[in-house]
């Protein structure tokens, strides 16, 4: 991926790659629109054209441009993936996703014949034969239906009915 860093004169002369280091910390953990997902983790960090930077604008600022690989975050609507229940309530289950990512189902897209369930701990069982269907703590494969993001905060919201048994 490449990048553009606005490097104050002062970090001229060789700390350059502070700056850069700084534009990408600053985008670690949270919703990046252009790359349409959230970066985990960079590595690689080079500058391109030489390391030259450029004024723009009688902007004070030199500004770099520079590659790195980042790791991200990005689910897509349709994905099948495994969470990790970490609260059940009536109106919807929240998940993690790889231990970090918030994921909601909300109580149209429960199993079917499926209510909640307090006695012995929160889950959700089967109507008719009373058999937990979802326990909290639990490891459920779950479908993406819908992805937002407001802020730097991505929220994904999910289905149990994968369309798998």
């Amino acid at each position: 991926m490449v990048f553009t860093a606005a490097v104050p004169p002062a970090y001229l002369q060789g700390l350059e790659i502070f700056a850069a280091e700084e534009a990408l910390d600053s985008k670690l953990l949270s919703y990046d629109e252009r790359l349409g997902g959230i970066i985990l983790a960079y590595d690689d960090l080079d500058f391109e054209d030489d390391g030259m930077g450029f004024a723009q604008d009688e902007q004070p600022d030199v500004l770099f441009r520079f590659k790195a690989k980042v790791l991200m975050y990005s689910p897509k609507k349709g994905e099948r993936m495994k969470a990790v229940v970490s609260d059940i309530t009536p109106g919807h289950v929240t998940l993690l996703l790889a231990g970090v990512f918030p994921v909601v189902v909300r109580s149209p897209e429960y199993p079917l014949h499926s209510v909640f369930n307090n006695h012995n701990g929160k889950s959700l069982i089967n109507s008719k034969t009373k058999e937990p269907l979802i326990q909290d703590g639990g490891e459920y494969l779950i479908k993406c239906i819908r992805i937002t993001h407001q802020s730097g905060t991505l929220q994904v919201e999910a289905s149990f009915r994968t369309g798998e048994q």
